[in-house]
């Protein structure tokens, strides 16, 4: 469809008949449409975007609002920048310029405008122009330099902050012992991160479901952040590393006037996974030093809780001990459904005194989905218990589905002392090579070879994938296949 087809459709809409399913239907087929003529030949509809950008910001309920923002961030913004096939910064550029244009126009944008003009941004020529130099500028530091701090950006989601951001905090403790380490990021950051050396999380609150400007105050927050850390005398001896963060959607809003300002391009054209392009860059911006894998810190409490527990299912009979993720950050593409994740668990508990650690994750719907494999795998005789994290029982099991309602930092912590882990494309695959266990990660969620190289997971010990063809996943016998090709893998390494 043409962008006017869906122009008339839009002023056909009534205020106060809105409905939010039809709504969403219009939203995803206008960002759909983009993205059509984007990858049939490279063309970019402007009319399209701003098309977007009304349905995310001129409806009467903030509630439809997120509707229009959520197709415009979670179809259009997402697909083009986890292309990595053939990543375009010259589309995503002149899309984000765009939304950045038409957002500081509003009212609600008058911060954002000012802010932008502060940088010497006036225009959309202006922001484009930076952000051309930001992504193609060589940057280099010379570590004779000293340090009183360094701020790192967050990548948002902890599976990238695992795989990546923490390589670079690894590196920049080696080079700057004495410096402290300021992580800005999500709160959550804090489990993974609690006993990194000289590190200091800054929470910041970003929303990934927001409205449209919303999604743009994250930076303000940063900006006001760094202001008693990266201003005036203080930036000589502070330094920003922006590792391709969302908080500055990719290096187009500015942080800092000086030279203090380092930018990772993750989108680099190279077959690699995330630490090794990590390491990569590290060395050409500081000069060669120790290859890092990612690695974790959690809560010291929290390690002996998990130490505690599995120690003692091992003292109960277990012999092998299986962590299982099955959350998906709500991307539901990179899922395979119940009917798979039966079969795994069930082919899993095939082998006699062997618990399965799940975690029962996020939300009703994850928890909905961790009672139904709790109700199949007894009805094949499993042994079931589902336990609050550090909340142990008296009477453990030493075969069967052991369900555990804990946060990130302790599902980490018992990966950690578990034997293998086995999951979705998530951060806890990045979680378990991190803290060298051997690891399977089913793709599902793309066809692209250079995207599953890229976020492979990482680590010390044997990591493998299992990649599902994206197109026909729902074949109930390729389903079947797909635990066979899990169990394999398992047999021909150092699971």
């Amino acid at each position: 469809m043409n962008p006017t087809h869906y122009r008339d459709i839009f002023n056909t809409l009534k205020p106060k008949n809105l409905d939010a399913t039809r709504l969403d239907q219009l939203a995803r087929q206008v960002a759909y449409s983009f993205i059509d003529h984007c990858y049939f030949d490279d063309h970019v509809e402007p009319a399209y975007i701003d098309l977007l950008c009304d349905l995310a910001t001129q409806m009467p309920d903030e509630q439809f609002n997120r509707i229009g923002a959520a197709a415009l961030f979670g179809v259009v913004i997402e697909r083009l920048c986890d292309d990595y096939e053939d990543f375009c910064f010259d589309t995503y550029n002149r899309v984000m310029t765009q939304i950045l244009s038409y957002c500081r126009r509003l009212p609600e944008g008058e911060k954002l405008d000012v802010l932008l003009r502060r940088f010497r941004l006036h225009n959309a020529r202006d922001i484009a122009q930076r952000a051309e130099q930001v992504h193609s500028r060589k940057y280099t530091w010379d570590t004779s330099i000293e340090l009183d701090r360094i701020v790192v950006l967050s990548r948002i989601t902890i599976g990238a902050d695992v795989a990546i951001t923490s390589v670079i905090v690894q590196r920049l403790q080696d080079m700057y012992p004495q410096a402290e380490i300021l992580l800005v990021g999500p709160e959550k950051l804090s489990q993974l991160f609690a006993d990194s050396p000289n590190t200091r999380i800054l929470p910041l609150n970003y929303t990934r479901r927001g409205g449209l400007v919303e999604r743009f105050g994250v930076w303000h927050d940063v900006l006001e952040m760094l202001s008693s850390y990266a201003a005036g005398e203080s930036a000589q001896r502070t330094l920003l590393i922006d590792p391709d963060s969302r908080i500055t959607q990719l290096g187009l809003l500015p942080l800092s006037t000086a030279d203090n300002y380092l930018y990772f391009d993750s989108h680099r054209d190279f077959y690699a996974a995330m630490a090794e392009l990590t390491n990569e860059w590290l060395d050409d911006v500081f000069g060669p030093g120790d290859f890092r894998y990612p690695a974790i810190w959690p809560d010291a409490r929290h390690r002996q809780s998990a130490r505690d527990i599995i120690g003692r299912l091992r003292h109960h009979g277990c012999r092998h001990v299986v962590t299982v993720n099955l959350g998906v950050g709500g991307n539901t593409l990179k899922a395979l459904g119940l009917p798979f994740e039966e079969k795994l668990i069930q082919a899993l508990l095939s082998q006699p005194n062997t618990v399965v650690i799940l975690d029962k994750g996020f939300g009703p719907e994850e928890a909905l989905q961790a009672k139904s494999l709790q109700q199949a795998a007894g009805v094949h005789n499993h042994s079931t218990l589902e336990v609050q994290f550090g909340v142990w029982p008296e009477k453990l099991i030493k075969h069967g589905l052991l369900i555990v309602n804990c946060t990130i930092g302790e599902m980490a912590a018992l990966i950690g002392q578990a034997d293998e882990f086995i999951g979705y494309d998530s951060a806890c695959q990045h979680i378990a090579a991190a803290q060298a266990k051997p690891t399977i990660t089913v793709f599902a969620g793309t066809n692209h070879p250079r995207f599953v190289r890229r976020w492979r997971a990482c680590g010390p010990a044997t990591t493998k994938i299992v990649h599902v063809d994206a197109a026909g996943r729902e074949n109930p016998n390729d389903l079947a296949g797909v635990v066979e090709r899990v169990m394999q893998e398992r047999t021909q390494g150092a699971f």
